[in-house]
């Protein structure tokens, strides 16, 4: 009987010796479970977070391609730079050729009126066209005898307000050889 006893004994400390195993691996599995679900918690907080951010970027970056700009925000100097990015014509402006002018732009009756002085030359040339509160649109001809070389001319611009300081588009020359050259055109507020 007293072994039967021990056999007994042994076998109930061996029980509470196995559920005490039991229940600190069973510890142990809900401690990395709470790990891994506070990484979790916190992966979504960061990915939350780049979201905002990524739709915010988008957001701004709309509200630029749609801000209005009041009609008399585009008037005064401006210092502009023109890149020559494509030319057909002989013995004229070559691509990469760059170009800068001073520009003053006033509003008379309605139309915008953009004096351009050339450096260089000190020439005056003046567009004649509309700003709707983004984009700016205007023109001008010469004719032959005006034009140097004897040839007309019509000269466009298609510029976007970018900011209160910038403006950015073409201009582009088709003069009467025929040929073209257009222009990237850089303003910035003088």
């Amino acid at each position: 009987m007293r072994t039967l006893l021990l056999c007994l004994l042994a076998a109930i400390v061996g029980c509470q010796s196995q559920n005490t195993s039991e229940v600190s691996v069973q510890d142990s599995l809900r401690q990395e479970l709470n790990a891994i679900a506070e990484q979790n918690q916190e992966l979504q907080r960061v990915n939350d977070s780049l979201r905002t951010a990524e739709l915010l970027k988008g957001i701004k970056q709309r509200e630029r391609e749609t801000a209005v700009y009041p009609v008399e925000s585009i008037l005064g100097g401006w210092k502009v730079r023109m890149r020559c990015t494509e030319s057909d014509c002989p013995n004229n402006t070559q691509a990469g050729d760059i170009l800068h002018q001073v520009w003053n732009v006033d509003l008379v009756g309605g139309e915008h009126i953009i004096t351009v002085m050339n450096a260089p030359q000190n020439t005056n040339s003046e567009y004649h066209g509309k700003f709707n509160g983004k984009d700016l649109l205007a023109y001008f001809s010469r004719e032959g005898s005006d034009w140097g070389g004897g040839r007309a001319a019509r000269v466009s611009l298609s510029l976007r307000m970018q900011s209160e300081d910038s403006l950015v588009g073409t201009r582009r020359v088709v003069n009467s050889q025929p040929c073209s050259i257009i222009y990237n055109v850089v303003a910035i507020r003088d």
